[in-house]
């Protein structure tokens, strides 16, 4: 992935894609945590209503899926933003973090939404296609700028790795600098010794 996107993707770099990222995430994530809990509110109107038969039962585990669909995406809220100060800091570790939970967060969505759906099959009911558009195109996002994030980590990875090699081994010059400087002052004044005496 390093050799394919290291300078960038569509003219975009990948520190930049990186943090677009982290702010489509927010953008994103705020949105859908609002449609979400409209799409519940109606999803109850509609299961309460007179016209729904049969109502959704009592123990039916609707809502709570949607709890735990509002939940993820609140977490990614605040990953996002532990991404951006990671990124700002030049941490590769949170761009890394925040790459795993992306791809968790796909299939996750996925199950949540079909198993929605089934629970809404029992009264008739179905969810609406915008939720589905919805996904999809939160999805295909993710995995856009998902290349950005990863190459932006692989290359603060690398530099660290550079910088941590450079440090140990300027350490090691240094050190047989110094040897060879005390032992040329040793052998000077030996010399000095034995000529004077």
């Amino acid at each position: 992935m390093w050799n394919l996107f290291a300078e960038g993707l569509c003219g975009v770099p990948p520190r930049t894609g990186a943090s677009v990222c982290g702010l489509y995430t927010l953008v994103v994530c705020s949105m859908q945590v609002v449609f979400e809990t409209g799409h519940m509110r109606e999803v109850y109107n509609r299961a309460n209503s007179s016209l729904s038969s049969p109502p959704l039962p009592p123990d039916s585990i609707v809502y709570p899926l949607y709890y735990t669909l509002l939940a993820t995406n609140g977490l990614t809220l605040a990953l996002a933003l532990a991404m951006l100060l990671c990124l700002y800091r030049g941490r590769c570790w949170g761009l890394i973090l925040f790459a795993a939970w992306l791809l968790l967060y796909a299939p996750l969505s996925i199950i949540i939404m079909v198993l929605i759906e089934v629970q809404l099959k029992l009264s008739a009911l179905s969810l609406r296609s915008l939720e589905w558009f919805g996904l999809g195109c939160r999805l295909v996002g993710d995995a856009f700028w998902l290349v950005f994030m990863v190459t932006h980590a692989i290359e603060l990875y690398q530099r660290a790795a550079k910088a941590g090699g450079e440090a140990r081994g300027g350490g090691k010059w240094g050190q047989d600098a110094a040897g060879r400087a005390m032992g040329s002052g040793w052998r000077a004044g030996g010399r000095g010794r034995g000529g004077h005496a």
